[in-house]
């Protein structure tokens, strides 16, 4: 048997542990990289889901109509068809507010019709909506 001095079993525990860390680092970086060339060269679509969520105590309505600005507001559940005419900047002076129930309370989803002092054919059935 080989006998070693103190030192020389220290240089040879050196060694070993210096190469078992090259080897480990070839090993674990060889399964890290990535071949960007292969994923750029596939032309293949990535397709990203993003989740867009609404608070349970907001609702979003379509107004439309007599009003100033006509389009998506968000509100509070529970408010009325007052609280979206006044998010959309407020009504026209040719809306005709006697025509609707300005109560009403608002669900998720719906859309407002503000019907104007000029519209002569509004269909009654529609309007019972809002009534």
């Amino acid at each position: 048997m080989i006998s070693l001095s103190k030192n020389q079993k220290m240089v040879l525990w050196g060694l070993s542990l210096v190469i078992i860390g090259v080897i480990a680092y070839y090993l674990i970086d060889k399964n890290t990289k990535v071949d960007y060339s292969e994923i750029i060269s596939t032309n293949e679509t990535v397709n990203i889901v993003v989740e867009v969520s609404i608070p349970q105590d907001e609702i979003i309505v379509h107004i439309t109509g007599a009003v100033k600005n006509q389009g998506i507001v968000r509100l509070k559940e529970g408010d009325r068809i007052n609280d979206a005419v006044d998010k959309a900047g407020g009504a026209t002076e040719e809306a005709d507010l006697n025509k609707i129930n300005l109560a009403y309370m608002l669900q998720d989803g719906q859309k407002i019709y503000i019907p104007s002092i000029y519209d002569v054919d509004l269909d009654e059935a529609k309007l019972e909506e809002y009534r």
